[in-house]
């Protein structure tokens, strides 16, 4: 199947859903993975050999496989705004690049986009993964920029989502922790009301979390930027999926069969750092960027798994995608990606280029549907 631009599909299926009778509205996930590449799933034609991507391929075997489905952009943050919204980043102030980790909430908090509109037709909603649209509102001040210890407002839950957590920018950003719908997830000290301080913090010795975030956690690990001082605990690379899977799944298991939910989930893999969990490490002869990709893949199997053990995967619709094209500079060699490349992986497909550029290897990325009961209808 052919689908010129993902984020219409979305829009239209909003407002679809808006026009059903409320027993009759499915539950909606969309997932929306980071920089992964057009060749990089089983059912796009990666190499078995190299990749294996067992639950991305269910969701074309068991729904639609769209074959030419394109993003807004070719790095992330428009993207993100285009599919929450329905329009072109380029509208906004937003010109070109992404957004600094230190930017303000980039959605108007008066602005219909998905999770407030389906909100209106009483969904659930939560965002869950990679934000890295921005939090507060900017004054007239130069220096402006979001502060991480004070409250994080307006921000998703200002635009119609109930339920937030998130890695604030990038996975390796400068900020080393995650937010809990308007604070720092564990925040011990900062500028927080009593009243609305977080009750239980993580302790530091969680296997899932580290004392420490040093610029070897970073994306960038020579950056000479100054990462933020948190007294928080801070992100272990190797398991940020993990957490972010966990809590995606937490949320679901907590909905209501008599009343539909919204999901927007949005996986740091396989974004730079290639950071995969040590259960998972070393199994593709694609080298870590591969066990990177499973790891993705395995996020997607517990979400699906989830649906399962609820009895509602009958009613709810499952979107993949990807916010752009994967990381492709065969001529750097320093890159994971490129090591996989030289295995045989074809992360783009036979698409030319990838992220950052305007070929479409950067625009051109997966996309899978499954609901049983849409299918059947």
């Amino acid at each position: 199947m052919k689908h010129p631009l993902f984020i219409s599909f979305l829009a239209l299926l909003c407002s679809l859903i808006g026009q059903l009778p409320a027993a009759e509205r499915p539950n909606l996930i969309a997932i929306l993975s980071d920089d992964y590449g057009y060749g990089s799933a089983g059912c796009y034609g990666a190499n078995p050999a190299l990749v294996r991507t067992p639950n991305i391929d269910r969701l074309a075997r068991e729904g639609r496989r769209f074959t030419d489905a394109n993003t807004t952009s070719s790095v992330c943050s428009p993207t993100r705004y285009s599919l929450l919204t329905g329009r072109y980043c380029w509208r906004t102030s937003l010109k070109h690049e992404v957004l600094s980790t230190f930017a303000p909430l980039h959605i108007e908090p008066t602005r219909l986009n998905m999770a407030s509109l389906l909100k209106k037709h009483g969904y659930a909603t939560a965002a869950v993964g990679k934000w890295h649209l921005g939090y507060g509102t900017a004054d007239d001040s130069p220096k402006w920029r979001t502060d991480y210890t004070a409250e994080l407002s307006p921000g998703p839950l200002d635009i119609g989502f109930e339920y937030h957590f998130s890695v604030p920018s990038n996975h390796g950003d400068v900020t080393g922790v995650f937010v809990e719908n308007r604070f720092v997830y564990g925040l011990r000290g900062g500028k927080i009301p009593e009243h609305m301080r977080v009750r239980r913090p993580v302790p530091d010795e969680d296997e899932d979390f580290q004392k420490t975030y040093g610029h070897e956690d970073m994306e960038n690990p020579n950056s000479a930027v100054k990462i933020l001082d948190l007294d928080a605990p801070r992100r272990k690379n190797q398991r940020v999926m993990k957490v972010l899977t966990d809590k995606a799944t937490a949320w679901l298991q907590q909905q209501s069969k008599d009343k539909p939910f919204f999901l927007y989930f949005t996986p740091v893999a396989v974004h730079n750092p290639v950071t995969p969990d040590r259960d998972l490490a070393g199994q593709s002869k694609a080298g870590l960027y591969g066990d990177w990709i499973h790891e993705l893949d395995h996020s997607v199997g517990h979400i699906l798994d989830t649906l399962d053990k609820m009895g509602v995967a009958q009613n709810t619709l499952v979107i993949f995608s990807s916010d752009n094209g994967g990381v492709f500079k065969p001529d750097n060699e320093k890159l994971l990606q490129t090591v996989a490349f030289k295995a045989g992986l074809r992360v783009n497909g036979d698409l030319r280029g990838g992220k950052h550029d305007v070929w479409e290897g950067g625009f051109k990325v997966p996309l899978d549907r499954k609901s049983t009961r849409l299918n059947s209808s």
